[in-house]
């Protein structure tokens, strides 16, 4: 028989059990998803500013955002493969080291190239949140673990709220360096606190990585070669999860050049036209170069990216989702930002300063957060999958209302709250169904090409937000009809998601019985 002593945890608070350094694990893993909500609000308000004060013109200060999301995109599969591995913290600390590099750089940049190659660094940020929900799911205990990644899935979506305002008090009144120095605090903060509150892995990852050997393996095993030492090429390809075999070269480098056509063709198509050569050559040439990535990857001994796991319907449905949401995020906030700075005297803008079109946005983060709080005890009562459907209402009913009423300073900021929940939820809702679909050593892998679809559908939505916008404009600023139809197209691509989500669910329920 038992004895429940005076040292029971029956009778003991946790928190008294508990060190500190492990009630701090989760808070600072939030906290460095911070570091990727500020720089990721140094992009769009910021280029008018950096235009002005590095005498460039507004086409080439807009590389400051776009070389940033391209550097993102293909670097977040590949940190996201390296954490699967026996480093998770060193791939974090060294992503800190890099983001923390690129923020001095731009901070102390006296030429316009030296931003662009802080911007470029600090791009590594966006790896940040894969990373910090697998060491989440490896170091939290049981009954923390769907709380501590739902708030981990909304941080950037609350972080976007509350970086516009601040960048827009740096576009106004203060010298655009602030803004990186800031980052730079952010970045250096975060790197002082993680190696003491994120546990080692294992003995292993104290020691140092050699890097020559490690680089050979990867080539070597990349290519089929044997070098002493290396592994040996199977006759026939096989999925190896055993991460310090090799790594996949060639898998690597022809998503960088597919991401890479695609999201420039998107990013200069307002400039270009859509219809030109150059914008349909580089959206073709990416189209066909991802095609043969993915040919590559079914059949690579260690692939970058497991695509047969993402055929998981679970796995599926939640990268739908990333992307659908993402094109339709961004239209909605790039628009209500845009509009509400549009001048009183067009009839229908709201005439707002940069700072305070960025406070429109702050409800965002009121409706992110709002939604990750309530996440957790939805998901016990329904699942995860109802999550998604959730959201995707709340984001059609936001981008519907939108272009129904968008006069007054309250429709864009209920419509920011709104919109927020959604995102919130669906965010939320997202790693739950990856992580529970896949195996342990392939959740920063597969949550991190997650990533990448959010950002490419960002992108997307940018180019769709700024060529409907572009195509009929009075006196320098777009007219009523060109926000009215950028709205409707965002309610349009929530109602098609949700649409497909709701049959997913019946086909799914129909299945089971």
């Amino acid at each position: 028989m038992s004895v429940t002593t005076a040292a029971s945890p029956a009778v003991v608070p946790r928190t008294a059990t508990v060190p500190l350094r492990q009630r701090a694990l989760l808070p600072v893993l939030i906290y460095c998803g911070l570091c990727l909500a500020v720089i990721s609000s140094l992009g769009v308000l910021l280029i008018p500013t950096i235009a002005h004060a590095q005498h460039v013109s507004l086409a080439a200060a807009q590389w400051m955002l776009t070389l940033n999301l391209l550097v993102g995109a293909i670097s977040t599969p590949v940190l996201g493969r390296i954490a699967d591995g026996p480093h998770p913290r060193r791939v974090l600390i060294g992503m800190l080291i890099c983001v923390l590099g690129g923020s001095l750089l731009a901070a102390t940049s006296s030429a316009f190239p030296q931003l662009l190659v802080g911007r470029a660094l600090q791009g590594l940020a966006y790896g940040i949140i894969p990373i910090t929900i697998t060491l989440a799911r490896r170091h939290l205990p049981a009954d923390r673990v769907g709380p501590g990644i739902a708030a981990l899935s909304v941080t950037a979506a609350t972080g976007i709220g509350l970086g516009y305002p601040f960048t827009g008090i740096v576009a106004e009144h203060l010298d655009f360096r602030v803004a990186f120095w800031v980052a730079a605090a952010f970045s250096a903060t975060a790197l002082a606190v993680v190696p003491w509150a994120v546990p080692a892995a294992s003995p292993r990852e104290r020691r140092p990585i050699d890097i020559v050997g490690w680089l050979l393996r990867s080539a070597a095993f990349g290519s089929g070669a044997v070098v002493p030492g290396g592994p040996v090429a199977a006759p026939r390809p096989q999925h190896s999860t055993r991460h310090g075999d090799g790594f996949d070269v060639v898998g690597t480098a022809l998503l960088a050049v597919g991401l890479s056509a695609g999201l420039v063709g998107l990013s200069e198509s307002a400039r270009w036209g859509w219809g030109s050569t150059q914008v349909l050559g580089l959206l073709a040439g990416g189209a066909l170069v991802l095609l043969v990535w993915s040919w590559w990857e079914l059949r690579a001994p260690a692939p970058l990216v497991r695509l047969d796991l993402l055929r998981h319907p679970d796995v599926a449905v939640a990268n739908l989702a990333a992307f659908g949401l993402g094109v339709s995020m961004y239209i909605g906030f790039a628009s209500v930002g845009q509009l509400a700075q549009t001048p009183h005297s067009t009839g229908y803008g709201l005439g707002l300063t940069v700072f305070m079109a960025g406070v429109v946005i702050t409800p965002l983060s009121i409706g992110s957060q709002l939604a990750s709080r309530v996440a957790t005890t939805l998901t016990k009562r329904w699942g995860v999958r109802p999550l998604l459907v959730l959201g995707a209402v709340f984001v059609t009913v936001a981008s519907g209302g939108l272009a129904l009423r968008h006069e007054h300073l309250w429709d864009l900021l209920a419509a920011m709250t709104i919109f927020g929940f959604g995102i919130g939820c669906t965010w939320a809702a997202m790693p739950g169904l990856i992580i529970q679909s896949v195996p342990l050593a392939e959740v920063g892998s597969a949550t991190s090409f997650n990533q990448v679809l959010r950002t490419i559908g960002g992108s997307v939505g940018s180019a769709i937000t700024g060529a409907v916008l572009g195509m009929q404009v009075k006196d320098g600023f777009p007219v009523d009809a060109g926000y009215r139809n950028a709205f409707v197209i965002s309610a349009a691509l929530g109602l098609v998601l949700l649409v497909a989500l709701l049959w997913d669910a019946a086909r799914t329920r129909r299945r089971r019985d």
